[in-house]
């Protein structure tokens, strides 16, 4: 029996807009209604997550910033948080601008860039798509390394944007063996910073024993890399038909893609026992 479903929300439960179709959100309704908790998980912060999904009601938990933070809808707190320290957020930062990345620091549920790149977005292949969600959702300070250290708590995630395609790989591999920090991609050309052990399923676990729900009770749905460990630990776990082949290897079902109401379907299907 279903208690849990957690969700991706790009190219997994949102279209293409941003938006949440029909059939996806009377699914999800049809679910809440009987007594399935509904957990976005996500990258992004919680205050940053598209207000369709935001303030749909019905939602108490999310998972945010890669597992960073598992925030309490209702009660507004983190019941859960595995954060960088300050040492490794400015050698993040410092790594970052020797590869003359666009930087992004997700600190206390909100998040930050610097003024000085803010008029250069355009400058940064990938992130240049994203022009009018940087400028309106990013805040901007004068220098990160300030921000962190006079917050004096830990930081959720580090995005580090490379303005140059080929030092992507170059960054990865460097990453991969700094023992401080696990990094994942969600495709956009971006390398995502977090606490070592830091990911969606570890979110997803503490969540979980939180609420006394087993893993095998629990759905989760994703698209990319970042929500790997998630399908991992989920007893029903569900890849998009739009998903990367890896994550498609570790999933028990492969849905149809987020375009084609896939999470609603596996809901149908997993949850509410209805058969298309």
């Amino acid at each position: 029996m279903i208690q849990l479903i957690a969700l991706d929300l790009d190219g997994t439960t949102l279209t293409g807009d941003n938006t949440i179709s029909e059939r996806n959100q009377n699914a999800l309704f049809s679910a809440m209604k009987q007594g399935v908790y509904v957990v976005p998980a996500t990258g992004r912060t919680f205050q940053k997550m598209p207000s369709c999904v935001r303030e749909l009601p019905g939602i108490r938990y999310a998972i945010c910033s890669n597992g960073a933070s598992v925030y309490d809808v209702a009660a507004d707190k983190n019941i859960y948080e595995n954060l960088m320290p300050y040492e490794t957020t400015a050698q993040m930062l410092q790594f970052g601008d020797e590869y003359q990345c666009f930087l992004e620091v997700y600190l206390q549920g909100k998040s930050y860039c610097r003024l000085s790149q803010l008029d250069h977005v355009m400058e940064y292949p990938r992130l240049s798509d994203y022009v009018s969600h940087v400028r309106s959702t990013r805040l901007p300070v004068e220098s990160l390394k300030k921000l962190v250290l006079d917050a004096g708590c830990g930081v959720e995630k580090v995005n580090l944007w490379p303005k140059r395609r080929e030092d992507f790989p170059v960054m990865w591999e460097k990453l991969l063996k700094n023992e401080r920090v696990s990094i994942t991609s969600s495709g956009f050309g971006n390398i995502e910073v977090n606490n070592r052990g830091c990911d969606k399923g570890d979110g997803l676990l503490h969540l979980c024993e939180y609420l006394k729900i087993p893993r095998e009770n629990v759905m989760a749905a994703g698209d990319n890399l970042n929500d790997g460990p998630m399908i991992e630990y989920a007893g029903e776990s569900v890849a998009m038909g739009n998903a990367i082949d890896e994550l498609k290897q570790k999933a028990k079902y492969i849905a149809k893609t987020n375009l084609e109401d896939g999470v609603a379907d596996m809901v149908e299907k997993l949850v509410l026992g209805k058969i298309r």
